[in-house]
């Protein structure tokens, strides 16, 4: 069916009123739309005001046979992918065989008989519907592949920043717990050595955080919780917790806001940007 409407649209085009009025007959107590065209010209008007899902085509009409009104359906673009059933008297292989050629999908022969009438038209409304279903379901399946794509782009780029990001602080925490166990220091000695691999310790873990909220937003997976934060204490909270990020990279953090200085946001959110202004200075 036509993605506009549940219920199909059937346009019915005959010069002959009695082959139109026996048409409408077997198919007015179903769920259908109907239209009539009594001339190749009203069919195009028809399909202009209104695209059917099926069409049922006279071949022997004056003016404009059926066959040439199929011709141009299908010779545009907008009108292409309609299904035409031929009506017709013309029981010779050849009518059929034109038919085909022309885009047709099916015959429906003179006298009618009601039973076959309603079978091909329903043969066809059926393919209409698995038709949609399997763009629908294309429609969804790439949909499901661009998301998954983006899944994977944002994994690997999120191992690669893991990789390139933790390995210098990582190495540090290692260089600074060889230098523990493999000297022999006096206690001030070991305990600043010991501070100084918290400090690192604590660095690593809020870069960590940092990778990990980032995977969260694309994700879209971040909650925000607006608070009323402190935000000297959350200042000086994440310059104590970088100290050896800004010792290593020779930069001087300082603040210098009132204590008493409070901003409403996400006490999470602000850490990361202050963390991230550190680490990127």
């Amino acid at each position: 069916m036509s993605t506009s409407s549940i219920t199909p649209r059937i346009l019915l085009v005959d010069d002959n009123p009695k082959n139109l009025q026996i048409l409408i007959s077997y198919l007015k107590n179903f769920q259908f739309h109907l239209d009539i065209s009594t001339s190749g010209e009203d069919a195009f008007s028809s399909i202009a005001t209104s695209k059917p899902d099926l069409i049922l085509l006279d071949i022997m009409m004056p003016d404009m046979d059926g066959y040439e009104v199929c011709r141009r359906l299908k010779a545009d673009p907008l009108t292409a992918d309609i299904p035409i059933i031929f009506i017709t008297a013309l029981a010779e292989p050849e009518n059929k065989i034109k038919g085909f050629q022309l885009g047709g999908v099916d015959y429906i022969t003179k006298p009618f008989h009601k039973q076959e009438v309603m079978a091909r038209i329903e043969t066809q409304l059926t393919m209409i519907r698995q038709r949609q279903e399997l763009l629908d379901l294309n429609i969804k399946l790439q949909s499901s592949n661009k998301m998954l794509e983006e899944a994977n782009e944002a994994k690997d780029k999120l191992l690669t920043i893991i990789g390139h990001d933790l390995r210098g602080p990582i190495g540090n925490i290692n260089n600074l717990l060889h230098l523990i166990l493999e000297n022999q220091l006096d206690g001030n000695d070991r305990n600043e050595l010991l501070q100084e691999t918290i400090l690192s310790v604590q660095g690593t873990y809020f870069l960590l955080e940092n990778l990990l909220f980032w995977a969260k937003s694309q994700r879209n997976e971040i909650e925000f919780y607006p608070e009323e934060v402190n935000l000297n204490e959350l200042i000086v909270e994440t310059i104590h917790s970088l100290q050896s990020t800004a010792v290593d990279k020779n930069i001087v953090v300082s603040s210098h806001l009132d204590d008493t200085d409070t901003v409403t946001g996400d006490s999470n959110m602000l850490a990361v940007v202050i963390r991230n202004l550190i680490s990127n200075a």
